[in-house]
């Protein structure tokens, strides 16, 4: 009959046996949440506000380095190779004038203050950048190399510096 059919599909729940944790599984349960709140930790800067991030990317470029940014399209964050902020298309201004327009710029910051609104800069890529650069312009790069050293880093990747008279 239905009524003995539907009592032998439920009493097939009664037999189960309960779930026994053994140490194997009590490890990777550890494992599983370690990595997940690993993951959370590095994801935590996606749910920042863009555009304070810009103005507090600006100001320690500016503070760091004495030259200022200008931001052409989004800021996004990325995990991989290591967290950073990645923008496409920026200038470089100088002394008040554009004097490089980058393809790719990279902002590292140290992983530490990944927590905090105040993240701190650690290192700058710039890729793909071309330099146009006068005479007057050439301390930008006479201020950078005399800066002194520290743990932080500018690398500027495949760029072209283009030195022009004044009549360009």
């Amino acid at each position: 009959s239905v009524n003995f059919l539907i009592e032998r599909y439920f009493n097939q729940f009664k037999n189960l046996k309960k779930i026994n944790f053994t140490q194997n599984n009590k490890i990777i349960l550890i494992l599983g949440g370690i990595l997940i709140a690993t993951i959370g930790y590095f994801l935590i800067p996606t749910f920042f506000d863009k555009n304070q991030i810009k103005i507090n990317i600006k100001k320690q470029i500016l503070n760091k380095y004495d030259f200022n940014i200008k931001f052409n399209e989004e800021i996004s964050y990325r995990l991989i190779p290591k967290p950073h902020f990645f923008t496409k298309n920026p200038s470089i201004n100088y002394n008040k004038k554009n004097i490089a327009e980058v393809k790719n710029f990279r902002i590292y910051m140290s992983i530490n203050d990944l927590i905090s609104d105040n993240l701190k800069i650690k290192d700058l890529v710039i890729n793909k950048a071309n330099f146009n650069i006068y005479k007057n312009d050439l301390s930008f790069f006479n201020n950078l190399l005399k800066m002194e050293p520290n743990e932080n880093e500018i690398l500027i990747k495949n760029s072209n510096i283009f030195f022009k008279s004044k009549n360009d």
